[in-house]
């Protein structure tokens, strides 16, 4: 069973370090694409609370008796 896994990657030309530099390379960029989307909705978060907050000042302002 290994050996049917493992004959195509050696008919080809590509060793196993080589398959496994790729996969942590994909690895790292699937890390850093995640944290900078984690990053992104935190930028959206705080526009999104920032924005409520002038909204809710100008509201209660336009509403305050004078």
């Amino acid at each position: 069973c290994a050996a049917t896994l493992t004959s195509p990657l050696l008919l080809s030309g590509c060793s196993m370090s080589e398959l496994w530099q790729g996969t942590e390379q994909s690895r790292k960029e699937i890390a850093q694409r995640s944290e900078q989307d984690q990053v992104q909705l935190f930028n959206q978060y705080v526009k999104a609370v920032s924005r409520f907050n002038r909204m809710a000042v100008m509201f209660d302002y336009a509403n305050t008796p004078t």
